[in-house]
């Protein structure tokens, strides 16, 4: 076990970490232009206001696991796909852009920023299903604080399960299928042409994620054209 400092493997702007475990090791306050981690554990290490930039936080197999640790206030961007799982975790005042978490597990974590760009799976893509796991341990965390844009919950992640951020830009679909069914009904009663489009080509990506399993949607409509149109599309198709 190693404790406190910094191991071999990691300098000033980059971590290289293999095989080990590591605990409450303080890794606050740097900025990680590669940040590397394979078949490793770190439990009660502090990744506070650090800078992770070009990262994989879990190469290969076994899994890499993080307990207990904080990325409070940390910067994270370009975030490849990793085999990794985070258990109590706390992303407090974090802003996360361009994530693949294809692979990726989170049990009771707390988040709260922005978190931009970023794919979550509870089945991976075929691609990512060669690691011992059919699918991803995904729950008990709590997103209410976060900021969510161009986000996508896919392959069967159970939103009953997670506390999501709530406000007019953002869309809360129950049921999946029954919400889109009554979406297409009534986007026939709509005129115009431009914001018809935008809706189609949206419930077109929605249905692509009831067939890879996903029973509920969650997504910001911040940005779009004819938001308020959209929202009080959805709002209609799910009366819960």
């Amino acid at each position: 076990m190693t404790t406190g400092g910094l191991s071999p493997g990691i300098s000033d702007d980059s971590l290289y970490v293999e095989h080990q475990q590591l605990d409450r090791l303080d890794l606050s306050a740097r900025n990680f232009k590669h940040f590397v981690v394979v078949d490793s554990r770190f439990e009660h290490c502090n990744f506070d206001r650090t800078v992770i930039s070009h990262a994989n936080l879990g190469a290969g197999d076994p899994i890499s696991e993080y307990i207990d640790c904080t990325f409070d206030g940390v910067r994270m961007l370009h975030v490849w796909v990793g085999n990794a799982r985070f258990v109590r975790c706390t992303f407090t005042n974090a802003s996360i852009v361009d994530l693949d978490a294809s692979a990726m597990e989170f049990i009771d974590c707390i988040f709260t920023g922005r978190i931009q760009k970023a794919l979550f799976w509870g089945v991976p893509p075929k691609e990512f299903r060669t690691y011992q796991r059919s699918s991803n341990e995904f729950h008990g965390n709590d997103f209410s604080g976060s900021r969510l844009r161009d986000v996508s919950f896919r392959g069967g992640i159970d939103l009953r399960s997670q506390t999501m951020p709530s406000g007019p830009e953002y869309v809360y679909v129950q049921d999946a299928a029954a919400g889109v069914a009554r979406a297409r009904e009534m986007l026939q009663s709509w005129s115009d042409t431009h914001v018809i489009e935008i809706a189609e080509r949206t419930l077109l990506r929605l249905q692509a994620q009831i067939d890879l399993g996903q029973q509920q949607f969650f997504f910001s409509i911040a940005g779009y054209s004819g938001a308020e149109r959209l929202a009080k599309l959805f709002d209609s198709s799910d009366p819960t």
